[in-house]
């Protein structure tokens, strides 16, 4: 939350390994992360590449997802929080 202001580091380090402990796995998107969090728990740790893999990419075929009638499609993954993550902003840029 506040990184490198104590008490909030060792709150949070006390809070991380209770976590990570607890977890049936975890994941990350980097090698160099993984191996750091395998040093320091004893969880599995899974690299999730935050990339696409052409192979099943090309194994998809050739069908399209949407019909092929113009519209143009935002798909968002993720979440929106209050606090900042809105899409306000892209609704105003795109509003011609």
């Amino acid at each position: 939350i506040y990184p490198g202001l104590p008490p909030f580091t060792i709150a949070e380090r006390w809070m991380e390994r209770i976590f990570c402990n607890a977890a049936d796995a975890l994941t990350t998107v980097s090698e160099e992360l993984a191996e750091c969090l395998r040093a320091r728990y004893s969880t599995p740790v899974t690299v999730i590449h935050n990339a696409i893999d052409m192979r099943v990419l090309q194994s998809l075929g050739a069908s399209r997802a949407f019909p092929g009638d113009g519209l143009v499609r935002f798909v968002y993954t993720g979440t929106i929080y209050e606090s900042g993550q809105r899409p306000e902003v892209l609704f105003r840029a795109l509003d011609l």
